[in-house]
């Protein structure tokens, strides 16, 4: 699935907005390497850009849907570590 999207305003033909969905998931507990390794090898595989932070407790995925994202997580089996879930949809306006 397409991670970008764009929209062209009905009533203005000259501007447009490119669409930026980011899931975000803090864990309870902080992620071990070998988790890492294995969610990020999962994530590349359904193709959906993944990133870890450094204390291993914030995952960060460019995907449209929680659901594709809580995806990776539960074929990594780190699913029932998340404590919070944050879908996070930003818009970049162009002029055309």
């Amino acid at each position: 699935m397409s991670n970008d999207n764009e929209w062209l305003d009905s009533e203005t033909d000259d501007i447009k907005a490119i669409v930026h969905n980011t899931v975000e998931f803090t864990m309870i507990d902080r992620l071990s390497e070998e988790e890492i390794i294995t969610l990020l090898t999962i994530a590349k595989a359904h193709n959906i850009k993944t990133i870890v932070s450094k204390s291993g407790r914030i995952i960060s995925t460019r995907a449209d849907y929680v659901q594709e994202a809580t995806s990776v997580l539960a074929d990594a089996g780190v699913i029932e570590d998340v404590g919070l879930i944050k879908h996070i949809t930003e818009y970049e306006i162009q002029k055309v």
